[in-house]
């Protein structure tokens, strides 16, 4: 069974698509050998930890030496190379190239561009891979030798320098058999190697057998062996491994895919985010609530233990109260009376016949020689004692004289009684 740190590796095999499931560290194990020639048509395929490697046949090998060991250069000699020898990677079909060290000196380095051709999208796996890379990089391949492998049906060979595994070259033949043709295609690639400054000492063919019907007979295995002039051997194919370091390539369907999963990853991580500020202020203030609650229930219980311990208090301020007229000097009956007669200007003729003040009343029964003088006084009254609201009804004239008569009442302010 495999396991949640498992890759899964869709890469062509020998007559269709293969499913591979592992660990570099504990190597892969083949669940799937298919006949399609489409990752498009596999069923069921987990997008999870998938890791694509495209045909040979779909890439494009550009080698070329550089005279610089500076690993940060090499993606900008390899545009330049490229450009230089007109290749140029589909615009827009997202990340179609990348460059890769074959072979690295002191002060040189042999380098191995790769182009690919944009997939059709028909051909793609209907589950997004996570990472892609070369066929020919996911195997182990020995220094300085020729590996030849059959691959959707096709043959196809890799050249490998004095860096063991480190891939100089690789090309898809058109042949279906191994024979004559396939032979001069290998010779005349070295050929082109050669002449473009790639060094190579090819010391072995290794020809990779997939143990069927297809695979190539021992009078194959002797012609390579009489026309290469170097040691020829026919091994079985070995299982596919990580790549140490997978490639940049991502065609733009995925890439596409890829950049919509991130926004919506984003937008569900700023949804969470909002979500949990949005509990996070609800259980604050939900705490402030009740702490609240609680800090008034507590200060109500101390108020309660007060009342009761001070119940007294209410009552000696009734009695208080109910003692302010003669305790309140200003509520003095005679106070009362100077304060009310000091209002009556000298010389005027304005006197009082009867004055009684009691502890919340003011009652001035009296006369004036004219109506002026009486509403004067009244008005001296309401602005004087406005502690007290006074009734003050129009003065009337005296039976049998020229005087007024008037009757004012005033009543302490605040009180029910």
């Amino acid at each position: 069974m495999s396991s949640k740190t498992d890759n899964t590796l869709l890469l062509p095999g020998a007559r269709g698509w293969e499913l591979w499931v592992g660990a570099p560290e504990k190597g892969f194990t083949c669940q799937l050998r298919s006949d399609v020639n489409k990752a498009s048509e596999l069923d069921k395929i987990t997008s999870q930890r998938l890791v694509m490697g495209f045909p040979i046949r779909e890439v494009l090998a550009v080698p070329f030496h550089v005279q610089t060991s500076d690993e940060t250069m090499f993606a900008d000699l390899a545009e330049m190379h490229l450009e230089k020898s007109n290749i140029r990677p589909e615009e827009g079909a997202g990340v179609l190239s990348d460059v890769f060290v074959a072979n690295l000196g002191a002060a040189d380095a042999q380098l191995l561009s790769v182009i690919l051709s944009a997939p059709e999208s028909d051909t793609m796996p209907a589950a997004s891979p996570t990472g892609f890379d070369v066929s020919a990089r996911f195997f182990p391949f020995e220094a300085n030798s020729v590996t030849l492998w059959r691959e959707l049906g096709r043959w196809g060979f890799a050249v490998t320098g004095s860096s063991a595994g480190q891939l100089s070259y690789f090309q898809s033949l058109s042949n279906l058999s191994l024979g004559e043709d396939a032979i001069r295609d290998v010779k005349l690639a070295l050929m082109q190697l050669s002449m473009q400054g790639v060094n190579l000492q090819v010391n072995r063919v290794v020809l990779w057998l997939d143990g069927d019907e297809l695979d190539p007979s021992e009078a194959d295995v002797q012609t390579f062996r009489d026309h290469m002039e170097v040691e020829v051997t026919a091994v079985k194919k070995p299982n596919p491994s990580m790549p140490a370091e997978l490639s940049a390539l991502v065609p733009a369907n995925v890439r596409a895919e890829r950049r919509k999963q991130a926004d919506k990853l984003k937008l569900n991580t700023c949804m969470g985010i909002a979500a949990i500020l949005l509990i996070a202020a609800i259980a604050y203030f939900a705490y402030g609530f009740f702490t609240l609650k609680s800090d008034i229930a507590d200060q109500q219980k101390v108020l309660e233990d007060v009342k009761m311990r001070h119940a007294g208090v209410d009552f000696f301020k009734s009695d208080w109260e109910q003692l302010a007229p003669v305790v309140d000097s200003k509520r003095w009956p005679l106070l009362l009376l100077e304060r009310c007669t000091k209002l009556i200007p000298t010389g005027k003729d304005v006197r009082f016949n009867i004055f009684d003040a009691n502890r919340d009343q003011i009652t001035i029964r009296g006369e004036a020689a004219e109506l002026p003088l009486a509403n004067d006084f009244a008005e001296k009254l309401e602005k004087s004692l406005s502690d007290y609201d006074w009734a003050i009804p129009s003065p009337s004239p005296k039976a049998k004289t020229t005087r007024w008569e008037f009757t004012y009442v005033g009543t302490l302010k605040g009180d029910t009684q």
